[in-house]
């Protein structure tokens, strides 16, 4: 087997030499002779056993395991890059930078779990929180602009191979509305029951709106239903108490309300309708400590509001 002992230098020269497409302009971006970047070219081919460059005069190509090794030596050189960045951040003591995404129902449920964590971190720790609906939050985190992205993990596919996803909580969910409304007398409450008052929410996915409808009925089709919708929730609960629409969703945030009694837990049963909230990141980005550090105390602070902590309607009522 091949012993493998290419340098960062070496791949760096290479992936100048496919971007310029000759040696002469790609010796020049990297400040070398064109002697010693042939040179440099060469090294690499050896060290890898193969030859990435057919040669043709003054033109040159590369072959086709050439192309192969372009993509990795990007990866490579990229990582590379981040992991020098890290070290310096560490060296100068200082945290750094920290961006988190958040998609509209990720940000209803731990944006304020996040801003908390952020202010009893360390000094020389920053976070910076963007809101934004999916499609602009996973571009943004494969462009670099995010470190990661907190969303229903159930919103990618196998074709999302370059994204690594974590499961952070699966987070219950139920229908509450205020002490005095009229299904609060009820010993047990349908989905038609339920569907005869106005529904408050916060921003339903598409792949929650399928296991809604698996769940419940084809009637049950959230974009026909939903009267109110906010990434706001408090504003939400602030409705359900003072209106006879009922709030459908995660049961945690409304804790306070539960408690005090201003709120109350309709009774039919969301068992298997729990939400769920994946914490995702490149997997070609190294991942520094203080995100790896970051993982851990959301998901600790999430865990805390499962399924093993609140009853099921049917056995509360």
């Amino acid at each position: 087997m091949h012993q493998f002992n290419a340098t960062i230098s070496q791949l760096r020269h290479f992936i100048a030499l496919a971007d310029r497409g000759s040696f002469t302009r790609a010796a020049d971006s990297a400040r070398r002779s064109q002697a010693a970047f042939s040179r440099s070219i060469s090294m690499l081919e050896a060290a890898l056993g193969v030859s990435l460059v057919s040669r043709h005069g003054r033109s040159n190509s590369l072959t086709p395991i050439g192309q192969l090794v372009l993509a990795h030596a990007r990866q490579v050189v990229a990582q590379a890059d981040t992991l020098q960045q890290l070290i310096q951040e560490h060296l100068s003591a200082d945290a750094g930078m920290v961006r988190v995404g958040l998609t509209p129902a990720a940000a209803a449920i731990a944006g304020k779990r996040l801003l908390h964590m952020a202010v009893l971190h360390p000094k020389n720790f920053r976070m910076q929180i963007s809101r934004g609906q999916l499609s602009q939050q996973v571009e943004a985190l494969r462009s670099q602009e995010l470190d990661a992205l907190v969303t229903d993990p159930r919103l990618f596919s196998k074709e999302d191979n370059d994204l690594e996803i974590r499961s952070l909580a699966i987070l219950p969910t139920a229908a509450l509305a205020s002490r005095d409304h009229p299904l609060a007398a009820l010993e047990h409450v349908s989905i038609d029951d339920l569907l005869m008052y106005p529904i408050a929410c916060t921003d339903i996915t598409s792949e929650y709106s399928k296991v809604l409808i698996q769940h419940f009925g084809p009637n049950t089709v959230p974009d026909l239903h939903t009267r109110i919708s906010s990434d706001v929730l408090d504003d939400l609960f602030d409705v359900v108490m003072q209106s006879s629409s009922i709030y459908t969703g995660i049961i945690a945030p409304a804790s306070k309300y539960l408690a005090d009694g201003r709120l109350i837990r309709l009774p039919i049963s969301f068992k298997g309708l729990e939400a769920q909230l994946g914490w995702v990141q490149l997997r070609t980005r190294p991942s520094p400590v203080m995100l790896d550090d970051l993982f851990s105390q959301i998901k600790t602070l999430l865990e805390a509001d499962g399924p093993d902590n609140y009853q099921d309607a049917k056995s509360e009522n």
